[in-house]
């Protein structure tokens, strides 16, 4: 019955190292922080939407919303606490993050 789990006699085969070219831990131009403050945002067709700011950077923020699916290219971002108002172009999103680039 347990015949096929039975351990073969024999020597194993050796691992071989493989190597792998080290990868950058930071793609970002400048280095975000950690933060958790509330925001408004409007599309560029008016539509006003509340969320949250997950970390911030110079030049761009990653964005929480309850759903992010109908947002446009061009937003409207204000985020009180951190003294922020500004214009940005979504970069990438999910069903609930958006990640967006501050313009100048």
């Amino acid at each position: 019955m347990f015949g096929g789990l039975k351990k073969k006699s024999g020597k194993k085969a050796a691992a071989q190292a493989v190597d792998v070219p080290e990868l950058p831990t930071e793609l970002r131009f400048s280095p975000r922080r950690n933060v958790f403050a509330d925001l408004s945002l409007q599309t560029s067709n008016g539509q006003d939407m509340k969320g949250v700011v997950l970390d911030v950077s110079q030049c761009g923020a990653r964005l929480r919303f309850v759903a992010a699916d109908c947002m446009t290219e061009r937003v409207r971002i204000d985020i009180p606490r951190l003294k922020i108002k500004k214009s940005a172009r979504v970069r990438w999103r999910t069903r609930t993050d958006i990640g967006v680039e501050f313009l100048s």
